[in-house]
């Protein structure tokens, strides 16, 4: 599921966090299951029962809704199932970037075979490219200009950090902080950016 705004905070929803979601909102299985699907009435449903549960728990009390739900630590594993997506969500949040699938067909088809598209949508390894500055015109007449791009390995990625306005993604010898702005911290700098 994108990203939902609440009081002006994008909230990203892990995997975990909408599972939870979903047993909390769904008392019926086969409801459950037909969350996942894409324009189902049931996610339609599902979208509008998550957004009201999370602007009460918002008006229930700010400083702990902002700790538990716009704030995010994913280490390991975590981050690795959740990395697409938010990916994804800040891309589209600040829409400066976009992820771009380097497999081959055959690739694709043997991913889709042994079941990883679910949480790898473009593969474990994909270029997350820095669209080039556009002027007005240039967004209007033209398909996304990359500027630069950065080869991400979901195998590598150890921890992500933060929330959806900033966040900080650690991987391999690197890490990406992403706001507003995007900055690569190389490896000799990483220990005092823990």
């Amino acid at each position: 599921m994108p990203y939902l705004e609440i009081e002006n905070y994008p909230i990203f929803l892990t995997q975990d966090r909408e599972r939870f979601l979903v047993q909390e909102l769904f008392d019926d299985p086969s409801k459950r299951v037909a969350t996942e699907l894409a324009g189902s009435p049931e996610r339609e449903e599902y979208v509008e029962k998550t957004k009201k549960y999370l602007e009460a728990e918002f008006k229930k009390d700010k400083k702990s809704f902002l700790k538990e739900w716009f704030n995010f630590k994913l280490i390991e594993q975590e981050a690795r199932v959740n990395l697409y997506n938010i990916l994804v969500d800040y891309s589209y949040y600040y829409n400066q970037s976009f992820l771009q699938d380097i497999r081959s067909g055959q690739e694709k088809i043997l991913q889709d075979r042994l079941g990883d598209s679910l949480n790898f949508p473009l593969g474990n390894s994909f270029y997350f490219c820095i669209k080039e500055k556009q002027n007005f015109f240039d967004k209007l007449f033209s398909t996304n200009s990359v500027e630069s791009r950065i080869l991400i390995n979901s195998n590598n990625t150890y921890k992500i950090e933060g929330n959806l306005k900033s966040f900080t993604l650690y991987m391999g010898g690197m890490a990406l902080l992403l706001s507003d702005k995007i900055s690569i911290i190389p490896t000799k700098d990483l220990k005092t950016a823990n």
